[in-house]
């Protein structure tokens, strides 16, 4: 067989390039079982399927207005480390879309998620997916230039002013929790569990879902940034998480569900 060396792409290398500065960061892994037979229960009734990432969505936003001290991320400046305390509550979330006939990730931000209806919130993800290439500064790099001096140069400082320069980060709104989209793009019995990490204190990921009897476990990888909190505050923190996803409190099952 042929082996075939090549240059990386500009995606391929701003992929790498994003990974070795996460590195910086101490990321834990953190896998958490959640019943969440309510959840499942209220949408088996309404007859339809349950939209777990507009479910993870809010239930992050309201994991932020619960616990506020989980609502930070770590900058490595030209003054040393500094901690961002974030005084919104807003998501990041990674967004899938299609221009001009190639795949590319995007990011947006929704504020204040647990104040929104679901159909409010799919409405501001689909608006999302449908902004231009020259509304998405990265993209639009990667996606009309190739792997030259002048663009890695580009994106090198784009990604420079975002992760060392608290005031630019905050200028976007963008907040300390982050949620992955991408699951819910794959078939529910996907073999894949993982973590995704970030700049951000906690990333969640949708990692699987389980039926035990009469219950429904969703497997939950949150990627949590150890830099940004002690373990007690951690704990704390997990557990108040899962006590939203279990939606034991008609208030919050009201929230998620609406």
């Amino acid at each position: 067989m042929n082996s075939a060396i090549r240059k990386l792409t500009l995606d391929e290398w701003f992929l790498a390039h994003q990974l070795k500065k996460i590195k910086r960061q101490f990321h834990l892994p953190i896998f958490i079982d959640v019943d969440v037979s309510r959840i499942e229960n209220h949408y088996n009734e309404l007859g339809a399927p349950v939209p777990y990432t507009i479910i993870l969505i809010k239930a992050a936003s309201l994991f932020i207005k619960k616990c506020p001290e989980i609502n930070r991320a770590v900058f490595h400046t030209f003054y040393g480390l500094r901690m961002v305390e974030f005084p919104y509550n807003s998501v990041n979330i990674p967004i899938t879309s299609t221009k001009e006939g190639r795949k590319i990730v995007s990011a947006t931000m929704i504020e204040d998620a647990y104040k929104l209806t679901n159909t409010q919130i799919r409405r501001e993800l689909k608006k999302a997916t449908k902004k231009e290439l020259t509304d998405l500064p990265i993209n639009n790099i990667i996606h009309n230039g190739s792997n030259n001096f002048f663009n890695r140069f580009r994106l090198r400082l784009i990604h420079f002013m975002m992760t060392n320069f608290p005031k630019f980060y905050l200028k976007h709104r963008a907040g300390g929790i982050s949620v992955s989209s991408i699951p819910h793009l794959y078939d529910a019995g996907s073999p894949a569990q993982a973590v995704s990490y970030g700049m951000t204190a906690v990333t969640l990921f949708n990692c699987s879902m389980k039926k035990e009897g009469a219950k429904t476990f969703l497997r939950l990888g949150v990627g949590l940034d150890h830099m940004t909190c002690h373990g007690d505050t951690a704990m704390k923190a997990s557990s108040e998480l899962c006590r939203i996803l279990s939606a034991y409190e008609d208030e919050t099952l009201e929230i998620l569900t609406q």
